[in-house]
Order: C-alpha cells, then sequence, then structure tokens
C-alpha cells in the first residue's frame, strides 16, 4: 500500500502560461467543431484540453511552476497525436483505396518532412510507382509540396511536406 509522507504541495501556472492554455482551448473547440462537420470526431480535440493539462503538469513537477514552455511542449505533443489519429481513422474508412492511399500518405508526413524511400517502406505493400503518382496528384491539389534537402556530404534528398 502506498501512502503519502510529505505535505501536497501545489503546482502554479505563470500569467503567459495561462494566457495560452485558453487560447489552446479556443483553437482545439474550433478543431472539434470543423471536425464534427467533416468527419464526425469531436472527441479527440475536445479532450485536448485535459491531456495539455495533465502533460504540461507532469513536465512542471521538478520545479513546481508550469510555465509558457511546459505548456506549449505538451501542446505540441497533443496536437499532433489527435493530427495521427484522425489521420488514421479516416483512412481506415475511406470509401476508396486512392482517399486511403492519401490518408495514409498524410498520416506518415511530418514537420521534418519525408522521403519517397520512407513512405514506400511505411506503405507496403504500395509499390514505389503508384505512391509517386499519388504524391505527385497531392502536389496539384496543393496538400503537399517537396523541397530539395542537401545534406551535409551526400546527395541531396526530396523530402515531402504538408502544405
Amino acid at each position: 500500500r502506498d501512502e503519502r509522507q510529505s505535505d501536497i504541495e501545489t503546482i502554479g501556472t505563470t500569467k503567459d502560461g495561462l494566457a495560452l492554455l485558453e487560447r489552446i482551448e479556443e483553437v482545439l473547440l474550433d478543431m472539434a467543431e470543423i471536425h464534427k462537420e467533416t468527419t464526425g470526431l469531436t472527441a479527440l480535440p475536445r479532450r485536448g484540453k485535459e491531456l495539455v493539462n495533465k502533460v504540461s503538469l507532469v513536465l512542471a513537477i521538478p520545479e513546481g511552476l508550469r510555465t509558457y514552455q511546459h505548456i506549449l511542449w505538451a501542446y505540441a505533443l497533443v496536437k499532433r497525436d489527435i493530427d495521427n489519429k484522425i489521420n488514421i481513422t479516416h483512412a481506415n474508412s475511406a470509401q476508396n483505396k486512392d482517399e486511403s492511399l492519401i490518408a495514409r500518405i498524410l498520416s506518415h508526413i511530418d514537420e521534418d518532412g519525408v522521403s519517397v524511400g520512407v513512405l514506400c517502406s511505411k506503405c507496403r505493400p504500395i509499390k514505389q510507382d503508384l505512391l509517386i503518382k499519388c504524391l505527385d496528384f497531392m502536389q496539384d491539389k496543393k496538400m503537399i509540396f517537396s523541397k530539395e534537402i542537401k545534406p551535409v556530404r551526400g546527395k541531396s534528398t526530396k523530402k515531402y511536406f504538408k502544405s
């Protein structure tokens, strides 16, 4: 059995942190309204506020004060999780194979971008030529864009990013 041996301590929040929490709540509620009309997945964004609170409080435990940075980091984590879950759900419920492939590709593209080779390994058993055709279609529809990334050494790589 676990018992508390010390006094209970409260964790405060800075003023700019509280303002950010209010803004995040508005953004997540707006996202829920958008998904109410399009996908019906309003529960994922609506529970985001509680998740941001929980994660940011855990991050603030060592210092005893929740700051703007704790909340911002927690929001980034929760937002990425919500986006991934919505994309996966959309891919699984797509009406045809093309929509499913597009949703699957979008679920694998993050802020660092992704190359064709990485997409081929993540979207198996889809052939590379079909994947490239789909990427070209998505670029034409302005869903994604590509950029040549020049490494320090070696060949440059074409990476795809969400628009």
